[in-house]
């Protein structure tokens, strides 16, 4: 079982935990704090962030949101960020998009393994 919220889900972490084969939760880092998912979920359940819609966002980019993400996970056991070459500054349909895109993702995670 995946779950899925859009708003900040902390209070129900006792219930969440208590789900049979919850194989994933899937959220808005911007409306839940990533390093509470993380402490109680992370290398138990995949911990899948996304940055959310709503209109509260406390990151100025999508790269700070990302490096976030990366600077607080303590492993990368079941980790599993959410972003597009859009969210990166990098329009899909300029030549060698995806390309340029994995190159930024990379130098990211080296700086954050």
């Amino acid at each position: 079982m995946l779950i899925h919220s859009c708003g900040n889900f902390v209070h129900q972490f006792e219930n969440l935990e208590g789900v049979h084969n919850l194989r994933g939760i899937n959220f808005g880092a911007s409306e839940t704090p990533f390093e509470a998912v993380w402490e109680r979920f992370g290398g138990k359940t995949a911990v899948i962030p996304h940055l959310g819609l709503n209109n509260q966002i406390h990151f100025n980019s999508n790269r700070e949101y990302m490096e976030h993400v990366l600077s607080i996970k303590t492993h990368n056991r079941g980790l599993c960020i959410l972003v597009t070459p859009g969210q990166m500054e990098i329009k899909a349909s300029e030549p060698d998009s995806i390309t340029r895109f994995a190159e930024r993702v990379k130098e990211m995670l080296a700086r954050y393994s």
